[in-house]
């Protein structure tokens, strides 16, 4: 080989080598974006599920709570209608 087609050789390599290096950098970026996004998701997704329980929670507290005022209803209409019973006997009594 004599000088030239050395110099070219060698100046060919170089090129490769850094045109590769562009190369496989701008993958790693891309990996690396792909990577931040991924974990974005993720710690997006428990948020979300973490609402999610929250609001679960809050939904069966509401319910019981629900559950307990009808309950407290219902005895209200018991003692109403046991004061209806006691006020018709004593009109009875008054009356007759």
């Amino acid at each position: 080989m004599d000088f030239v087609s050395w110099e070219v050789f060698v100046w060919a390599i170089g090129l490769i080598l850094a045109v590769s290096g562009i190369a496989i950098k701008y993958i790693m970026d891309v990996i690396n974006n792909i990577k931040l996004c991924i974990d974005d998701r993720k710690k997006d997704c428990q948020e979300l599920d973490n609402r999610l329980d929250i609001i679960e929670a809050r939904h069966t507290d509401t319910q019981i709570s629900i559950a307990k005022i009808n309950k407290d209803i219902e005895y209200i209409k018991l003692e109403q209608d046991k004061i209806s019973l006691k006020i018709d006997e004593l009109l009875k009594q008054k009356c007759g």
